[in-house]
């Protein structure tokens, strides 16, 4: 009941004690506990909490060398020259592999203010390839990619502990905090880098679900037509040429500002136009722009 009342502390008084020992249970060696079986002989439920952290951190748990020799950079001290610049416009901070990145590791919420949760999220990569490079201990990255990582967590941690039922078994609770847990991190991940959700079904009717970052890129045309093909625009009746200027200069004065909300993206990433949004600004029923717009399409070369 220990930890069922620690929730209820945070939720009430916004005692973070419960975040603090999920926090410490992050330095468990669970490869440990995966030969003696696993999950099922963690002792304490703050431990599945820890351990989900740490999953979403590395993407697995195997070992912590694997993760950081699955990505390496040819000059990361460098790059990391290259990003301290850019933080010492605006903060005094001093990233110093010599003393294993102290000053990032006290200050790394001045440094998400500074970069973004993105940017940071480039940077840490690097450290950790320095700071492998220079120690060659895992146990001791690991306390730093714990360090550094944490922050970046939090906020979905937070969420998740403020919203489960604690009426609910111990076994519920942990379930419910750690899907919530991971569903608000990417969520404001999303958020953050400006993503979008995209959904398509293939021909066997099953869905993917997938993340593309927006682009204006492909022009006003392919927003209206999903192609930037040449079309024998002569050739279209007069009141064709006249629907398609229509929406041509709501579409350029849209992208002008910058006005994106009632435009879909397909998985390419490429803002789209909705014929419901389309046929509001031209106060026609959506089933005429429908069909307009296919007319048109068939002139594409």
């Amino acid at each position: 009941m220990e930890f069922i009342e620690s929730i209820r502390r945070y939720q009430a008084e916004g005692d973070r004690t419960i975040i603090d020992t999920v926090r410490e249970y992050m330095n468990t060696d669970f490869l440990a506990y995966k030969k003696r079986g696993g999950t099922s002989a963690f002792e304490r439920p703050e431990m599945y909490i820890a351990f989900r952290i740490l999953r979403m951190i590395r993407g697995r748990l195997s070992t912590v060398k694997y993760t950081l020799t699955s990505e390496k950079w040819v000059e990361p001290v460098r790059e990391l020259k290259y990003f301290e610049a850019w933080i010492r416009q605006y903060a005094d901070i001093e990233l110093n592999p010599n003393d294993n990145f102290k000053a990032l590791q006290d200050n790394i919420g001045d440094v998400c203010g500074v970069l973004g949760v993105g940017g940071v999220q480039n940077l840490i990569p690097i450290v950790i390839q320095i700071l492998y490079e220079t120690n060659r201990r895992d146990e001791l990255i690991q306390g730093e990619i714990n360090a550094l990582y944490f922050p970046l967590i939090l906020p979905a941690l937070e969420y998740a502990l403020s919203k489960v039922d604690t009426e609910r078994s111990e076994y519920e609770i942990v379930r419910y905090i750690n899907k919530a847990l991971l569903t608000e991190y990417y969520r404001l991940q999303i958020a953050q880098k400006g993503l979008r959700r995209v959904r398509r079904q293939d021909d066997n009717g099953d869905v993917a679900t997938t993340y593309v970052l927006p682009s204006s890129s492909a022009g006003i045309t392919y927003a209206i037509l999903g192609s930037n093909e040449a079309f024998e625009y002569g050739s279209l009746t007069k009141g064709q040429r006249r629907m398609y200027d229509r929406i041509y200069d709501i579409v350029s004065d849209d992208f002008a500002n910058k006005r994106f909300g009632e435009y879909y993206v397909n998985p390419r990433g490429y803002y789209r136009t909705k014929n419901r949004y389309i046929a509001g600004r031209l106060g026609m029923h959506e089933v005429s722009v429908s069909r307009g717009l296919k007319a048109i399409r068939s002139y594409l070369r």
